[in-house]
């Protein structure tokens, strides 16, 4: 697949996912990384995923999202995250711009690009 594709962005996912668990921190779902998104969007409990989610952004200390694609989604569960008080890391792959999250200001929030080589750093800084 090709730059900015789903499969591409699912594979930095699981990348950042991996390498927070290799730190010794655990995640409140596993959600993005185990399911197809084209299985939940035809079968998914939309109200039970909502109120999983809701409970999910509470229990995390920190809040750390993927958002080198564009996801209206993944904006409003950043947005979700900030309103809880949580702190936000925003990671975004090097060629991505995450135009809207630039415009957002919060002292909760922190953005950061990276790279495969980068990521480990990145996400000890």
């Amino acid at each position: 697949m090709g730059k900015g594709s789903r499969g591409g962005v699912l594979m930095k996912i699981a990348l950042v996912h991996d390498f927070i668990k290799e730190f010794g921190y655990s995640h409140t779902s596993d959600f993005i990384i185990s399911h197809d998104p084209d299985d939940f969007y035809k079968k998914g409990d939309f109200a039970k995923f909502y109120q999983n989610l809701l409970n999910q952004i509470k229990k995390a200390d920190i809040c750390v999202f993927e958002v080198t694609l564009h996801s209206l989604g993944i904006g409003y569960c950043v947005n979700l995250a900030l309103q809880m008080g949580k702190p936000v890391i925003l990671l975004y792959y090097q060629n991505s711009n995450p135009v809207f999250f630039k415009g957002l200001k919060s002292d909760k929030l922190q953005i950061y690009k990276y790279t495969r080589d980068s990521i480990k750093e990145v996400l000890t800084d």
